[in-house]
C-alpha cells in the first residue's frame, strides 16, 4: 500500500496562542466505518471534514477531482490554507483544500495529516465506484452516453432549468438513409463513420450539453440554457458539418453524409417523455419533408 499527502501548499500566520492538541474524541475505526458507509464522493469527503471540525480550526473545503469529474465544498474560503494532493497507489485522488479560521501549531497539522490518511480507502473506492458506473453509461463505439439512464438525466436537467429558470431544448438527430452506407462500406467501416458523427456533434455542443446514442444511427443532445431560436441554430451547425464531413475510410472514399434533426423547447408540464417525444415528432417532421433539414416542435 502506497498512500501519499502532497502538501501542496500552507498559508497563514502564526498569530494568538497556540490550540489545544485534539482529543481522541471519535477513533481512527470509528470514522472509517463511517466513511465506509457510502460510496458517494461528495458525501465522504462532506462527512471526513464534519468529523475533523470539533477538533480543528476548519472553517471551509474545497474538494476537485479531474477524472472522473468531482467538485464539492462548502463554509467559508479564506486566506489560511492547507492544501493537498491525494494518490493512493499512483491513483490521484484529486485535490482537497481545507480553510483555517485561524492558524495551526505545525503540531496539529501533523496531527491533521495522519487522521487524513483514513480518507484514502474510502474515497478510491468511491472514485472507483463512479468510474464503473460511467463506463457502464457509455456506447463503447463513440464514447457518448448510452440510453440505459437517458430519460433520468434528461429528467435532472429539465428540473434544473425550472429551478434557475433558464431556458432547455433538445436535440433528436439522424443520419439519412444509413443502411446504404453499411450495404455500401460494411458495417466496420459503417461504425468508423458513426464515430466520425459523432465527434462531429460532440466537437459542435459545449462541455455542459449531453450528448446520447440513442440508437443505431440516432443520436440525442440536450442543450442547457438554450431557447429554440438557439437549438435551431445549433441544429444547423451540426447539420452543416456532417455534410461536409470528411471521415477517414481506408482505400474508399469518405461516404457523403446527411442528417435530419428535430429540436423542441421545454414547455410547462414538460416531462423527459414528453419533450423527446416532441423532439422525435419534429425528426419525422424533417423526414417527411425531404430530409437533410432541420425542423421544431
Amino acid at each position: 500500500m502506497s498512500e501519499n499527502l502532497t502538501h501542496l501548499g500552507v498559508s497563514h500566520h502564526r498569530i494568538g496562542p497556540p490550540s489545544p492538541a485534539p482529543d481522541a474524541a471519535m477513533s481512527s475505526q470509528e470514522l472509517m466505518l463511517r466513511l465506509n458507509s457510502t460510496l458517494d464522493a461528495e458525501e465522504i469527503i462532506e462527512r471526513f471534514v464534519d468529523c475533523m471540525k470539533p477538533e480543528f480550526p476548519i472553517a471551509g473545503y474545497e474538494y476537485e477531482n479531474a477524472d472522473p469529474a468531482i467538485s464539492c465544498h462548502s463554509g467559508k474560503a479564506n486566506r489560511h490554507l492547507l492544501a493537498y494532493d491525494l494518490t493512493m497507489e499512483g491513483q490521484p485522488l484529486g485535490e482537497l483544500r481545507l480553510f483555517l479560521s485561524h492558524v495551526m501549531r505545525e503540531s496539529e497539522i501533523q496531527s491533521l495529516e495522519n487522521t487524513m490518511t483514513v480518507l484514502f480507502y474510502p474515497l478510491r473506492n468511491a472514485i472507483k465506484y463512479l468510474e464503473a458506473v460511467k463506463l457502464a453509461q457509455l456506447d463503447p463505439l463513440t464514447g457518448l452516453y448510452n440510453r440505459h439512464d437517458m430519460d433520468a438525466k434528461i429528467q435532472r436537467e429539465i428540473n434544473l432549468s425550472r429551478r434557475i429558470r433558464h431556458g432547455m431544448s433538445l436535440l433528436v438527430i439522424d443520419i439519412d438513409q444509413f443502411k446504404q452506407v453499411n450495404d455500401c462500406y460494411g458495417h466496420l467501416d459503417g461504425d468508423r463513420v458513426l464515430q466520425c458523427v459523432s465527434e462531429i456533434i460532440r466537437n459542435t455542443l459545449r462541455n455542459t450539453d449531453l450528448i446520447f446514442r440513442y440508437g443505431g444511427d440516432e443520436f440525442t443532445a440536450v442543450l442547457s440554457d438554450a431557447t429554440a431560436t438557439h437549438a435551431m441554430l445549433t441544429a444547423e451547425r451540426i447539420r452543416t458539418a456532417i455534410a461536409q464531413l470528411q471521415c477517414s475510410i481506408e482505400g474508399k472514399p469518405s461516404p457523403l453524409l446527411k442528417v435530419s434533426i428535430g429540436v423542441a423547447q421545454l414547455k410547462p408540464g414538460d416531462d423527459a417523455r414528453s419533450l423527446f417525444q416532441r423532439a422525435d415528432s419534429a425528426l419525422y417532421a424533417a423526414k417527411s419533408a425531404g430530409r437533410n433539414c432541420c425542423r421544431s416542435a
